[in-house]
């Protein structure tokens, strides 16, 4: 329930402020500037994708969406969990790409709100286990801090952010290459129980022979494992 209204509280706010008339004339930065209300709009997606996460990573909410969807069976429950979860961290992410745009507009592309909004959806990222994508982001968002610090005239700016990000960055990086280990793993044992696969066991020694269909299946098999392999 609190979660509800809390959703409610920042839509209505989100929704003020991208009705703001935006005054020409208004200084760079006043809420009526176009600077402004995308700056003032950038917060509220901020808070809003913010509040999704944290939804979704609640059980209560979880529960509560089973319980809707009738799931009250084993597998039904966690097919709604799941369904539930996926749901609210792709509002999520979608509210927090939002913000990141709006943060652009309102600020420039290399402002720390960019960082931290890219830093946001690459978490999101994780949680869906989009590793490449969430290793990506988090590489855009480190561009960013190591280009503040690099204009900064001795300051540090953002040294423990920036810490941080590389540190979540390295993480990701060792989940990927667990997951393409277990994949390679995988692979190699659906290899030899692809669907149309047949083998010919020799028998005296040798190698199983494999006939024509097999080869295809086979070959098909190895390419689009392949293809899935670049994308972890």
């Amino acid at each position: 329930r609190a979660f509800k209204d809390a959703e409610a509280y920042y839509q209505k706010s989100l929704g003020m402020r991208q009705r703001i008339r935006v005054d020409p004339s208004a200084k760079e930065g006043h809420v009526s500037s176009v600077q402004g209300k995308a700056q003032a709009v950038a917060q509220s997606l901020t808070s809003l994708g913010n509040l999704y996460v944290e939804m979704g990573d609640s059980e209560g909410v979880l529960e509560s969406a089973a319980a809707e969807s009738g799931g009250w069976e084993t597998k039904q429950t966690e097919t709604a969990h799941r369904r539930a979860k996926l749901k609210l961290y792709e509002q999520a992410l979608q509210t927090l790409k939002d913000a990141k745009e709006q943060y652009i507009k309102g600020f420039s592309q290399s402002h720390p709100k960019v960082a931290w909004a890219l830093e946001g959806i690459a978490r999101v990222y994780q949680k869906h286990a989009m590793f490449r994508e969430a290793q990506v982001t988090w590489e855009e968002a480190i561009q960013i801090r190591n280009q503040l610090q690099e204009s900064s005239t001795g300051k540090q700016l953002f040294s423990s952010e920036l810490e941080r990000a590389m540190q979540s960055k390295a993480e990701i990086e060792e989940m990927r290459s667990q997951v393409r280990s277990r994949f390679k793993n995988t692979h190699r044992k659906l290899s030899l129980t692809v669907p149309g696969k047949s083998f010919r066991e020799p028998l005296l020694g040798g190698s199983p022979s494999v006939s024509p269909e097999g080869s295809r299946a086979g070959g098909e098999a190895s390419a689009w494992s392949g293809r899935l392999a670049t994308d972890i």
